[in-house]
């Protein structure tokens, strides 16, 4: 693999989710350096193209003393890692978090991670339950989908269904703390798509009956209260289940 060098510093950038530079490891280099140690041309810093833009891999230290002491920075390019490779290698050795995975992603321009980062906010969702609806259409995501996540494979099939979603959530329960259960959220997705119900109806019921709205545990249990709620006063039983 062929040693390159250059004082072009623009064309580096550093992996977002990284550690943080460490102002003394740096200064360490620099010493070594300065004392005629200088080991640079032998330990090049790696990288990977991505978008214009060369991701530093390993040597952001290296990299940051080059910079500051206005000497080549010595790298060479391993095109065989993928971007989702240089996300997996950070977080093994600092324990990332979705936070770190979302905002890596993003600033690597990939769309889908645009979409949940605004969907997220705009409705206050886990990253679970975000990461499940717009990629499956419920709120019950398993491990698989969020190692796709992980890995920069996630991709949004449900936005508008997942939009709806959480507007009826908020329209019939933003009053209650428990407006975010994934049990709640999941029953009312059954609900829609059994599709059984009036939504007017049931925002007027739930607005009279606001005593009988309490948490539950699962998502059945839900189902089975509002079907009470829903036939409170109603001469004929209506089944929404």
């Amino acid at each position: 693999m062929e040693i390159l060098s250059t004082t072009d510093y623009d064309q580096f950038d550093f992996i977002p989710g990284n550690r943080g530079i460490l102002p003394g490891k740096v200064e360490r280099l620099k010493a070594h350096v300065k004392k005629g140690l200088n080991l640079f041309p032998y330990c090049p810093i790696v990288v990977n193209e991505f978008n214009g833009k060369l991701l530093i891999i390993d040597g952001q230290h290296r990299f940051t003393a080059c910079y500051e002491m206005d000497v080549p920075v010595y790298y060479v390019i391993a095109p065989e890692i993928k971007i989702q490779d240089i996300a997996r290698m950070n977080s093994a050795t600092d324990k990332w978090t979705y936070e770190n995975f979302l905002q890596c992603y993003r600033k690597l321009s990939f769309k889908d991670y645009d979409m949940l980062a605004s969907f997220r906010t705009e409705y206050k969702l886990s990253y679970n339950i975000a990461i499940a609806l717009l990629m499956l259409g419920h709120p019950n995501a398993r491990r698989e989908h969020i190692e796709k996540f992980r890995d920069g494979t996630f991709i949004v099939n449900y936005e508008h269904s997942a939009v709806d979603l959480m507007k009826t959530v908020d329209r019939l329960f933003s009053e209650y703390v428990f407006n975010r259960d994934r049990n709640l959220i999941h029953a009312v997705h059954k609900l829609m798509q059994i599709g059984k119900w009036n939504i007017d109806t049931m925002e007027k019921k739930i607005q009279a009956h606001k005593n009988m709205m309490d948490e539950q545990t699962t998502a059945k249990n839900y189902m089975y209260l509002l079907e009470q709620i829903y036939n409170m006063r109603n001469q004929t039983r209506i089944p929404i289940l």
